[in-house]
């Protein structure tokens, strides 16, 4: 089966949070977070639909390593989205700006 016609196991209600403008620029953010490895396996295995052995094949990287990858990612970006929504707007600001001046 081809990821573009895997079904889909996100729930109709997240994809609709994702769509709000607030939601996007706190995963825009939280995704930039990620280390290269982290961010393409979860894009990769949450959006394309691929399995380890797929994308480990692809990277040239072990399964282990793409399992990893993909416990780091879901792991920081749960920390961070934790975080963001403890927040208020001026933190959450705040904490933007000081990533670009970086």
């Amino acid at each position: 089966m081809s990821p573009a016609s895997r079904p889909t196991d996100e729930p109709a209600d997240a994809r609709s949070a994702i769509d709000r403008p607030a939601t996007r620029w706190q995963l825009t953010v939280a995704l930039e977070r990620l280390t290269e490895p982290q961010r393409t396996v979860l894009l990769l295995h949450a959006l394309g639909g691929y399995s380890h052995p797929e994308i480990a094949a692809s990277l040239g990287v072990s399964v282990v390593s793409s399992r990893q990858h993909l416990f780091l990612a879901r792991q920081t970006l749960r920390a961070f989205l934790r975080g963001a929504e403890d927040a208020g707007p001026a933190t959450r600001i705040r904490t933007s700006e000081r990533r670009a001046r970086r």
